[in-house]
């Protein structure tokens, strides 16, 4: 498709030094990141001439908020839920740096992204670079005359992704008119079967009720008490309210999703469906959001108190209660022109968004004919990972039945929580009991902890998603065991209190347990294995500053040395004692 002509005759000329972003004369919006912009700007330039993986190289760039939401590459999951297809046209408003035009024109056959200005526009086509099939137009779209611009096109889907609540603040109109006329601007811009997709706050968000900042000016329960301004603010809306203007505009259907966190940084998107009011899919939930961290974007006013509340114990109460739609951080919308026929079957999706790219997949929670199942794919398909210490084993799609149950993690946590150390440690020997007695028949033993254990309801213990990693060798219950308290290292100093040092607790618990531990190296070769996880696979905090690129790729070598001078130090100490 050529746009050139039109884009002329509405006097867009082509940027010198561009191939495909286009500029006019018409004014643009005063919206900016600050300097950060052309560091992003730096970044994308590179893109095309190193030879890393863009989402791999991209990660290794974060050391802020700003350069987390630019090259994030769970930026992009908001749209995994929607189905496009291949000859699909799709118009972005509101573009920004192109991360979402990157995962647009590798699944549709055009995109147009319109950004309202210069400093992030000029990075949609550097960071695509290796595409053709888009066009970048820098304006400020409530100025430009949209109908006439595509008069004789249609889309096939616009895209409002964090863009809706900024109109009012940007428009000569009320907050209300100024919604109104870009939500029927895209009705009339769309085929017969178009959609409009909407991501954006919601103003009784769960984290805005429990004290977060709102987003867009770090004002405190300014949604909640309704406190925007009917002109030149920001506006975001109830579900009941966005519903409401969208259908004002002539939109047929409106379909919601519930992304986790939030739209920005999705790990977790959950479609409304009648599943909701469930009581498996409810648990299935409670499973997936136990562990869920919510930003507070502004770092400057966290409050203390508010790091202290756990997050996922709240939503488990939301959930039974099911008020989730009604209280959910983000809404993700997607507004029907006309009814479609073909309904989407998947519930819920869940990404590894705790991992680097490479090592990251996707779960898709489906329902056919009552039954729900799962599709686990991934997110990078190069086999080549090299040989380490710890090893994706496979790559391949997987289709399965879900395991239905509470995560045996959420229930030690919860235990934990509520300070019954009497029913842990019944717990605590039923796993251990169910590891004596089913160990050796796992090929696989890295994820043979209470992450990837279901409790049923009739208390029998089922594993899943165990095959993910290979390291050479099968892991001892002793390391087992020691694999998940490092991860949990509160719960082992509730059970023992006054027992002085990580690792003389864990032998503490050995004991009572009757669990051998042929040396106490078993323990360092979790070390080991843990240091270089957080190192090489796992990624890192954006509030805090990262490492190298080059330092990221340790070898084993480096990381035993790094384990073995903590081991020195600690069998040091413990001679002294004996020979004083």
């Amino acid at each position: 498709m050529n746009n050139t002509d039109s884009f002329r005759l509405n006097s867009f000329v082509l940027q010198s030094g561009f191939k495909r972003t286009y500029i006019s004369s018409i004014d643009k919006i005063d919206y900016s990141d600050g300097q950060v912009e052309d560091e992003i700007f730096t970044v994308l330039c590179d893109l095309e001439d190193c030879n890393v993986e863009k989402h791999e190289y991209l990660e290794d760039q974060i050391k802020d908020w700003p350069t987390k939401y630019h090259f994030g590459w769970e930026r992009q999951n908001i749209l995994s839920t929607i189905k496009f297809d291949e000859n699909d046209k799709v118009l972005e408003l509101g573009a920004g740096t192109g991360v979402l035009t990157d995962f647009l024109v590798k699944n549709v056959e055009y995109v147009c992204s319109i950004e309202g200005t210069f400093s992030r526009g000029r990075c949609i086509e550097k960071r695509c670079f290796d595409s053709t099939n888009f066009d970048v137009i820098i304006a400020n779209f409530l100025e430009v005359d949209l109908n006439s611009l595509f008069s004789n096109f249609k889309f096939d889907k616009i895209l409002l992704i964090g863009v809706l609540e900024y109109i009012p603040k940007y428009s000569n109109l009320s907050s209300e008119e100024a919604i109104q006329k870009i939500l029927n601007t895209c009705n009339q811009l769309l085929s017969e079967n178009g959609e409009l997709i909407i991501a954006i706050e919601n103003k009784l968000g769960l984290k805005y009720l429990m004290g977060w900042d709102e987003d867009h000016n770090g004002q405190k329960f300014y949604s909640v008490e309704s406190k925007y301004k009917t002109r030149n603010d920001f506006a975001t809306f109830s579900k009941n309210e966005i519903e409401r203007e969208i259908k004002k505009a002539n939109f047929q259907v409106v379909n919601f999703s519930y992304p986790f966190p939030d739209y920005k940084l999705p790990s977790l998107i959950i479609n409304e469906s009648e599943n909701l009011k469930n009581k498996e899919f409810k648990e299935l939930l409670k499973n997936l959001l136990y562990e869920i961290k919510v930003p507070n974007y502004d770092l400057k006013h966290t409050i203390h108190d508010l790091n202290q509340i756990k997050f996922g114990r709240v939503l488990s109460n939301i959930i039974d209660e099911e008020i989730l739609p009604s209280i959910s951080n983000s809404f993700l919308i997607v507004a029907e022109k006309n009814p479609k026929q073909i309904k989407n079957n998947i519930l819920a999706v869940y990404f590894s968004a705790q991992r680097r790219y490479k090592f990251a997949n996707k779960i898709l929670f489906k329902s056919q004919f009552q039954n729900m199942f799962i599709e686990k794919s991934w997110l990078y398909t190069d086999q080549d990972q090299g040989k380490n210490i710890l090893n994706l084993n496979c790559r391949k799609d997987i289709i399965q039945d879900c395991v239905l149950g509470i995560s045996l993690h959420v229930k030690f946590d919860n235990l934990y929580y509520i300070n019954d150390e009497v029913a842990y440690k019944v717990l605590l020997n039923k796993w251990i009991q169910f590891l004596k007695t089913n160990l050796n028949g796992f090929e696989f033993t890295f994820d043979i902890v209470p992450f990837n254990a279901i409790l049923s309801e009739n208390d029998i213990i089922t594993m899943i998603d165990v095959d993910e990693w290979e390291m050479g060798k099968k892991l001892s219950i002793a390391q087992l065991l020691y694999r998940y308290f490092i991860l949990n290292k509160e719960h082992l100093v509730w059970l023992y209190p006054n027992i002085i040092g990580f690792e003389n607790k864990m032998l503490e618990l050995l004991e009572d347990y009757q669990i051998n531990l042929i040396n106490i190296s078993e323990f360092h070769e979790i070390d080991i294995l843990h240091h270089y996880s957080q190192i090489a696979i796992m990624r890192k905090p954006y509030s805090t500053s990262l490492i190298s690129p080059t330092a990221k790729e340790i070898t084993l070598k480096q990381t035993v040395k790094l384990v073995l001078k903590k081991t020195y130090a600690v069998f040091k100490r413990r001679v002294y004692k004996i020979l004083k």
